[in-house]
């Protein structure tokens, strides 16, 4: 019978560090430990790391450039000032006294406007946004004088609280905007190439109507002049 003797490698003990290796990592422990306790205890002189480091304790100090201003006061951009509404509403009589259609237009001071309202009437067929021939060439030539004020420029349009009844439209609010939107266009295509701002609000702002209504000559109907579209003038420039 034979007996087979199965050999291992040689055991070889792994090499240990030096103990000074040992010692000097616990030194430095050590020495860590007690400079974090000195800095704890101790109080900093503040007002001669203000003369070293302003950009850290006082960076509104700093004589860098300034931070670039971030959120929505980024946008908060001023218009430039333009001609002053009394002024205006001159220039504005002057401008539109030589258009016979829009003599039935109604101009008033409205807080920091001037407003050059135009009864629905006047310028659209019933429950349509498509402007009369009329009023599509008076609008021409409004913007042909519209085109030298600097004055900022709005559009709004509005309607009566009455449903809509037939038509393309399937509320006062679009019929509203969509008539504010054909003025825009008409005076755009007049050749006014300032920014417009455009937008419909329904029977919205009594204050202003109850202007409209002191400062209309014939007197007229509250409930006509619901149904408008008004051309706001600013007493501030385009941006």
């Amino acid at each position: 019978m034979e007996t087979h003797l199965t050999q291992y490698p040689k055991y070889t003990p792994k090499k240990e560090s030096p103990l000074w290796v040992i010692t000097f990592v616990d030194m430095l422990s050590l020495l860590l430990s007690f400079f974090i306790l000195l800095f704890s205890m101790c109080e900093l002189k503040k007002k001669q790391l203000e003369h070293h480091f302003p950009q850290k304790f006082y960076p509104e100090k700093s004589q860098g450039s300034p931070i670039p201003e971030q959120g929505i006061g980024a946008f908060n951009i001023q218009p430039p000032p333009a001609l002053n509404l009394n002024y205006l509403i001159n220039v504005i009589n002057a401008k539109i006294k030589d258009i016979p259609f829009l003599k039935q237009a109604i101009i008033i001071p409205f807080n920091d406007r001037v407003i050059l309202s135009m009864p629905s009437e006047l310028i659209f067929d019933t429950a349509k946004a498509t402007l009369k021939k009329e009023s599509l060439n008076a609008l021409k030539l409004l913007a042909e004088g519209l085109r030298t004020i600097p004055n900022r420029v709005q559009i709004y349009g509005y309607s009566d609280p009455r449903p809509i009844k037939g038509g393309p439209y399937i509320s006062n609010w679009e019929l509203s905007l969509a008539r504010a939107l054909s003025v825009e266009k008409a005076l755009l295509d007049g050749g006014y190439d300032h920014p417009i701002l455009t937008q419909g609000f329904l029977d919205t702002n009594p204050f202003l109507l109850d202007e409209l209504v002191k400062a209309s000559k014939n007197k007229a109907d509250s409930n006509l002049l619901l149904r408008r579209v008004d051309i706001a003038l600013f007493e501030s420039g385009s941006l």
